[in-house]
Order: C-alpha cells, then sequence, then structure tokens
C-alpha cells in the first residue's frame, strides 16, 4: 500500500509542478541529467572498447514516456550528431526526435560570413565539436523545443534516471531479460553474425513474454546492458546493445523495449 501512495504522490509532485511551455526557461548545460555509463554492469573483455555514443535519461512520465539524448561521434566525414528523443515504452514507438549535426554548424558557418572567415570559423567550428564541447551548442539550438516537448508528454525530470543490473528484485518477484538469436546464414554472412533476434522478459513468478522482434540486423554481437524503471508504475525499459560494422570499423547502437512488469506473462 505504501508503494501505491509514494507513486501517486510522485505523478501529484509532477502535475503541481509542471510548468508551461511559454513559461519554461531553458537549463543549462550544467544542470542538465550526467550521461549514463550504459556498460557498467557488463564485463570488458565480452565487449567492444570503442564506439559507444553518450547516453544522457532525462525522465520518464506517469504513462510511459521515457525522454533520453544520444550523442554519437561520425567517422568518415567526422563531426557529431546530438539526437533527442521521447519514447512511448508503452508502444515502443518513438513520439518525438530531433537531430543536431555539427557538420550543419559549418555549413552555416560558411553562409554567414565571408568566404575566408568562414573557411576559419568552419573548421575551428568542427575542431571543437566533440562530444563534450559541443554540447552547449547543441543545447542552445535544441534545448528549448526538447524541453517543450518534455513538459507537452509530462515528462518528470531526473526520475528513473539510474541504470538497473538484472535480476530485478521488485514485488516479491524476480524479473530479467533474455535474447534469442538467430545468426546469419553463412552464403549471407559478410561483417556480421546475427541476422535477428528477439528480447524476452522474465519472470520468476509469471514466466516470459516476447517484448520486441528486430529482423535484418546484420550485427556483429547484441547483449543485454540492463533496464530503467518507471517511478510511477511497474514498468521498465530494457537496453539491449548492438555491434555493428559501419564506415570505419564497428560501433555500437541501442534498442529499447518497453516492459509492463504485471501483465502478459505465460
Amino acid at each position: 500500500m505504501r508503494q501505491y501512495l509514494y507513486k501517486a504522490l510522485l505523478i501529484l509532485m509532477v502535475c503541481l509542478h509542471a510548468v508551461s511551455p511559454a513559461q519554461a526557461q531553458l537549463m543549462q548545460v550544467s544542470e542538465l541529467p550526467w550521461p549514463v555509463e550504459l556498460q557498467q554492469y557488463m564485463v570488458s573483455e565480452d565487449i567492444p572498447d570503442w564506439g559507444y555514443p553518450e547516453f544522457r535519461m532525462f525522465g520518464w512520465s506517469p504513462d510511459g514516456k521515457v525522454a533520453w539524448s544520444e550523442v554519437r561521434a561520425i567517422d568518415g566525414r567526422g563531426g557529431t550528431q546530438y539526437h533527442f528523443v521521447i519514447f512511448d515504452a508503452v508502444a515502443d514507438t518513438v513520439v518525438w526526435e530531433e537531430m543536431d549535426d555539427s557538420f550543419d554548424w559549418m555549413e552555416d558557418l560558411m553562409a554567414d560570413s565571408d568566404w575566408m572567415e568562414g573557411v576559419s570559423a568552419a573548421s575551428e567550428s568542427m575542431e571543437e565539436s566533440t562530444v563534450d564541447s559541443g554540447w552547449s551548442t547543441a543545447w542552445s539550438h535544441v534545448g528549448d523545443r526538447f524541453e517543450t516537448a518534455m513538459a507537452q508528454f509530462g515528462v518528470a525530470l531526473n526520475q528513473g534516471v539510474d541504470l538497473l543490473s538484472f535480476p530485478l528484485a521488485l514485488n516479491g518477484d524476480d524479473f530479467s531479460a533474455e535474447l534469442v538469436l538467430v545468426p546469419e546464414t553463412e552464403a549471407d554472412r559478410f561483417m556480421d553474425e546475427v541476422k535477428s533476434y528477439q528480447v524476452l522478459a522474465t519472470s520468476r513468478k509469471k514466466g516470459k513474454k516476447i517484448l520486441a522482434i528486430s529482423s535484418e540486423v546484420t550485427a556483429l554481437r547484441i547483449w543485454i546492458s540492463g533496464c530503467f524503471l518507471s517511478p510511477f508504475e511497474d514498468r521498465m525499459l530494457v537496453v539491449v546493445s548492438r555491434e555493428q560494422y559501419i564506415f570505419e570499423g564497428s560501433e555500437v547502437f541501442y534498442h529499447f523495449a518497453g516492459c509492463n512488469l504485471k501483465v502478459g506473462f505465460h
């Protein structure tokens, strides 16, 4: 009973302290959630040493919306992409997203300056657009719209932002997640080992259920890194990591699957 009262209080606090888009003030970069190390529970020998994007978890809404950002340095052409997402962990769909690309900052500088000044400014911009230093520029471009979207979807900042490991003990039960992998055939294997996979949730008391099916992924390796737990309801977001070959080697991409921890197990 105490647990349900706590969740009800959290939801009430979100409603009482919700800020309308017109009233919202843009947060400073220093006020943003810290990056989450999504591989913190993995054994280093079992996963790649490189190719991980920076991930920040911003929070949950009472109805299962999740806000996060993902920052990836781009091989080959250079630059960094800043991806801002609001994800529906009930329907497993993206309901809002926007990308800011430091490569476009160079084009803007070239357009706004004379030729020599543009070349110099663009070169400096590309040199400074590392994952860390570029955050201020990307946030100045997208932050206001991202904050407005989070307010519209009722996302509570800094709620449910800690990555948890499996098994997850909750309400007298133990939950986990597992993968069913389909290997690539010898004839079709080219810089990949996994053709498709299923993500399953398991409950010690209730059984199993399929959360997601992904086909034609051309992945070298796939593993489950952990989960995020909603502070408002019995729902988790499973983090699946996929190592895939790209332009200059391999990188890690993330697949997220929502799970209602009360129903659907067999």
